[in-house]
């Protein structure tokens, strides 16, 4: 009984700590993509990405990913390649935060998006904390805290009735439907 209630307990703060992942049985890796610019007629370095794969389910969470320059068009992929293996993007759980990123590309097979992971950057603000002291003195404080800040004219592309569709509306950003958002014109490392 003892064993079982032990169990028990942890299988609750498991829950209560965040829940058991979909990605249990799985793997990290980074790669880095690179995409084909017609107006420069030449491939660029355009994000490096880190992600999770779940084995079982053969699924691709991207945990975040960091886009090199500010003009950097980032197409999330539809699917990563690992040790000869497919697996679908179908969840992106962190994203660049860069206040320079204008726009990003989700992939219909992608179903779930977290809150405020595409187009949103963190900034540092300082917050007053000065008070009055027991003996009635002004004692100034201020400490430097960060925030989320969503980035301005942030657009996604994405295919209508999509997790990236509804991400967009929900949070206010400029979206255009397009067709067709597999893997095209992308080679990964």
């Amino acid at each position: 009984f003892k064993k079982l209630s032990v169990l028990w307990m942890i299988f609750c703060l498991c829950i209560s700590v965040g829940g058991i992942t979909a990605f249990a049985d799985y793997d990290r890796f980074s790669t880095t993509e690179y995409i084909f610019d017609n107006d420069r007629d030449d491939w660029y370095e355009s994000a490096t990405f880190n992600v999770s794969l779940d084995f079982e389910e053969m699924e691709a969470r991207i945990n975040y990913y960091d886009a090199y320059t500010s003009w950097s068009k980032v197409v999330i992929p539809s699917y990563f390649e690992y040790d000869g293996e497919k697996y679908t993007v179908t969840e992106i759980a962190g994203g660049c935060y860069d206040e320079f990123q204008s726009c990003v590309t989700v992939p219909s097979t992608v179903k779930v998006i977290a809150p405020e992971s595409i187009g949103y950057y963190y900034e540092w603000i300082e917050v007053d904390n000065s008070y009055i002291d027991e003996d009635g003195y002004y004692v100034e404080d201020y400490d430097e805290v960060q925030v989320k800040v969503q980035v301005d004219d942030f657009t996604i592309y994405c295919e209508e009735d999509t997790a990236a569709y509804n991400y967009a509306i929900e949070n206010g950003f400029s979206y255009e439907i397009s067709k067709s958002l597999e893997n095209a014109e992308i080679l990964m490392d």
